[in-house]
């Protein structure tokens, strides 16, 4: 997927219309309890029903929502899967970090 992407047909959960996607990012965290507290999301635009603007928002992927046709977001977290694959790995209860922890711990993004 090339970015910035203009997704056309994708809602934000809290009543907005997403109008263009930059790219992927994550953040780091210093685990805890056993658990990586590391996270992911999408940076775009956000057009408000109200009329206001966000720019460059961090999006959490569980704030995506498709209206009519789901090709956009498929699209999208398949590219999110791959983004995750690249920077990071999957952990299991039997690891030290159980969840996504990235490789690299400083923050990274991709535009």
């Amino acid at each position: 997927m090339q970015f910035p992407y203009e997704p056309g047909d994708v809602s934000h959960k809290n009543g907005g219309i997403i109008t263009k996607i930059y790219g992927i990012g994550h953040e780091c965290d210093k685990p805890a309890e056993g658990r990586s507290r590391d996270y992911w999301f999408f940076i775009g635009d956000v057009t408000w029903h109200d009329g206001g603007n966000s720019k460059k928002l961090q999006i959490a992927p569980y704030h995506l929502c498709y209206v009519n046709d789901r090709s956009s977001t498929d699209e999208l977290f398949k590219a999110m899967n791959d983004y995750l694959a690249e920077h990071g790995e999957w952990c299991d209860s039997k690891s030290k970090h159980e969840g996504w922890y990235a490789h690299d711990r400083k923050v990274r993004r991709r535009a």
